[in-house]
């Protein structure tokens, strides 16, 4: 059995990345910097997405069948890629065996490899409370509350599963384009073994309470509470 089935298929990344000798060998606690440029970039692309939404909406609105399917492609676009903002959270693992303990039980040339890896960890932190936020305030624009709710709510999960299946199973977000059968067998897999099904969970109770934190945090701060008084 394949234990990395995405590495394998069209279009993995770290086959690519592995290919340029040079490239790789530019690595930080035996993680390829690569890969943090290429991070950044895929936030990038939910920025962008998000972008074209605020857009098309303003100039175009919801009149036409047309003008619906588009949006929703975008929508669609954005829902893949946005996990990519929570898949960094995780690459804080990279900080376990940074170094060994001295006498005083202490890790001091670790310290570097700490402040990076947390630090490129708050990076995926703030950009999940903040895309996923953007988002909901967006659907508010032409959906009910309870619809936006029920959105949100089932993406949280979902993100988790995108995440999951970045993480272990090695898919990157545009083999779902490329390889959807081995995709949809990977995702089935966190539903029918049980180990995966409560890493699935726990890892989707962690995001949810990441955002409602974040957003309890973001309308209750001082600072936000002012400014909405001033644009009143």
């Amino acid at each position: 059995m394949n234990t990395w089935p995405g590495i394998e298929a069209a279009g993995s990344f770290d086959v690519f990345y592995r290919s340029f000798g040079d490239i790789a060998k530019f690595t930080f606690n035996n993680y390829p910097l690569i890969a943090v440029v290429w991070n950044i970039f895929l936030l990038g692309i939910s920025c962008l997405l998000m972008f074209l939404l605020e857009k098309v909406f303003k100039n175009y609105g919801l009149k036409t069948v047309y003008q619906k399917v588009r949006l929703a492609g975008l929508i669609f676009l954005w829902i893949i890629f946005f996990p990519n903002t929570a898949y960094i959270i995780t690459d804080i693992r990279h900080i376990a065996g940074s170094c060994e303990l001295n006498h005083y039980r202490a890790c001091l040339d670790g310290v570097p490899v700490l402040t990076f890896f947390y630090l490129y960890s708050l990076v995926g932190v703030f950009s999940f409370i903040y895309f996923l936020e953007a988002m909901r305030k967006f659907l508010l624009k032409f959906l009910d509350v309870k619809k936006v709710i029920w959105f949100v709510n089932l993406l949280i999960p979902l993100s988790a599963l995108g995440v999951l299946l970045g993480l272990i199973e090695r898919w990157n977000s545009w083999q779902l384009f490329l390889a959807p059968q081995q995709i949809l067998m990977s995702a089935v897999s966190y539903f029918t073994d049980s180990f995966k099904f409560f890493v699935l969970l726990i890892f989707s109770l962690f995001l949810y309470t990441l955002y409602y934190l974040g957003r309890y945090f973001l309308e209750n701060h001082p600072a936000v509470k002012s400014n909405k008084k001033s644009k009143k």
